[in-house]
């Protein structure tokens, strides 16, 4: 009965027309209340928690390539915010196939009509109707995935799936963009933190006249990304199953610990 008259007390009202509804503002503002209803019993002493984004890092309200992009924060921010005060460790793992995607227009430099034309039919729940727009594959970015690297603030690992798409496939990976006109070869793309859609916009410009350039490489593609993204592969995907994941021995060191594991999909995939 106090609890109830406290709630009654704080909550807004919500008939104001002047009233600004933030989720995560109320989720901060009341969390006493939640806890006290018992709606957060069980998080702080679960063995193991995931936060999964929503979307693709690369469509990113912010970050995103303006005006391809949703209207939401796809970082780690969302879950950092929930977390504050609850975990003591968390392990960002940063997701992303064997290939590149995106799900509708905007800039795409690697995007490939015959892996389109190979990949649809084992992702036959990415259907081209809808709003969504048509469904692109194309070769692995590694300039469009630093990007995406350094505008979520870095990852403990990576998750690199889809390998059994690749198995007798030699893929290569995009290192490099040049533009018609320009002799400078292009190898990152520079992050702005100031929330500057015209900034983005110019971005996505770019990327629709870049010609990519490729390397073919020697080693497997899990050793290639640690290399190119100075980031260990933590799980391996060769399939759907849960049998068909491997685990490195360092993340398997870490996931032991008592943690919160937030992960994040790099690029485009709604």
């Amino acid at each position: 009965e106090q609890n109830h008259a406290e709630s009654k007390t704080l909550l807004p009202n919500y008939n104001h027309p002047q009233f600004d509804l933030d989720p995560l503002e109320l989720f901060s503002r009341y969390e006493s209340i939640l806890r006290q209803a018992r709606l957060l019993v069980g998080m702080p002493s679960a063995a193991r928690a995931v936060f999964e984004g929503a979307q693709g890092m690369l469509l990113d309200e912010w970050y995103g390539f303006h005006p391809h992009t949703t209207w939401s924060d796809t970082t780690f921010a969302n879950a950092e915010r929930m977390l504050r005060g609850l975990y003591a460790d968390v392990i960002k793992i940063g997701v992303l196939r064997s290939y590149m995607t995106r799900h509708g227009e905007g800039p795409f430099p690697s995007a490939s009509q015959s892996l389109t034309v190979q990949l649809r039919e084992y992702e036959q729940h990415n259907r081209n109707d809808g709003q969504q727009g048509a469904m692109r594959y194309g070769f692995l970015d590694a300039i469009l995935l630093r990007y995406a690297l350094e505008a979520l603030g870095g990852v403990d690992y990576l998750a690199l799936t889809c390998l059994d798409q690749r198995a007798s496939t030699d893929w290569p990976v995009v290192t490099s963009y040049t533009q018609p006109g320009v002799p400078a070869i292009l190898k990152k793309l520079r992050v702005n933190r100031t929330r500057d859609l015209k900034y983005q916009e110019t971005l996505t410009h770019l990327l629709d006249r870049v010609v990519p350039w490729a390397t073919h490489y020697q080693s497997g593609l899990k050793d290639f990304l640690e290399k190119t993204l100075g980031i260990l592969v933590g799980i391996a995907s060769y399939g759907r199953s849960a049998g068909d994941k491997k685990f490195s021995k360092a993340l398997d060191e870490a996931a032991s610990l008592e943690a919160a594991c937030v992960k994040n999909a790099l690029h485009n995939e709604r």
